[in-house]
């Protein structure tokens, strides 16, 4: 199990480089978004995931087709061999995991203050989860919601389903004999009776993030997409 981390925040010869590898689609994506910053976001994570799979489909980046499930989790189309991935990204991060023969789903939540408060969490935690919660110290709880976010995301995301499932029927958030919180490592039924291991991942102080994929899940190795970006033609 691989996990790729890039930057997105590029300058803009790098943009302009990565901007050649994406198709009219996700240009043309990209270019609804509202800023500045996010188009220019939207085209380095299209340039970047291609980057990374060309390396697994033994394939040039323009070459892979992409397609969607009914949910939205998309996946190659072609070539034939190609591996199974999961994305996710904020406006400053790009995660790829990439996966030979499982399932994998990947996210990361940017932790903002800001954003948090009982009413969102009230829509995001179950009622177990948010008794949990709520009992935890006030500087744990901003960052421990966004990294109970992360790992319920990611499992629903492998699962193929994403926030078309109330993310309340993921229960991933536990609470420890010392009245603490803990999160969950497996996920016996996530919702629809099937086994995940969860992994949390290192994104840095200002992110949470979290890998769902089928067992076994003995080793994931994490690497940077930033030279990927610097050779990007």
């Amino acid at each position: 199990m691989h996990v790729w981390r890039a930057r997105l925040d590029l300058p803009p010869d790098r943009i302009e480089h990565l901007a050649r590898l994406a198709d009219a689609g996700e240009l043309a994506a990209a270019g609804r978004k509202r800023f500045p910053h996010l188009r220019d976001a939207a085209v380095a994570s299209a340039g970047l995931v291609r980057l990374v799979l060309a390396r697994y489909a033994a394939a040039e980046p323009r070459e892979l087709v992409f397609d969607r499930g009914p949910h939205g989790k998309p996946f190659l189309r072609a070539p034939d061999a190609a591996p199974r991935f999961n994305v996710a990204h904020s406006d400053r991060l790009l995660l790829v995991a990439v996966a030979a023969d499982r399932d994998v789903g990947v996210d990361v939540e940017e932790i903002a203050p800001a954003r948090v408060d009982d009413a969102l969490a009230g829509r995001v935690l179950s009622a177990r989860e948010l008794a949990t919660w709520r009992a935890a110290a006030p500087a744990e709880r901003v960052p421990l919601f966004f990294r109970a976010w992360a790992h319920k995301e990611a499992c629903l995301k492998a699962e193929g389903t994403g926030l078309s499932t109330d993310p309340r029927e993921v229960e991933v958030l536990v609470p420890t004999r010392g009245g603490g919180a803990a999160l969950a490592a497996e996920l016996p039924a996530c919702p629809a009776h099937r086994r995940w291991l969860l992994r949390e991942l290192d994104a840095g102080e200002d992110h949470a993030a979290a890998l769902a994929a089928e067992p076994p899940l003995a080793r994931v190795r994490t690497w940077s997409a930033d030279d990927e970006a610097r050779r990007a033609p």
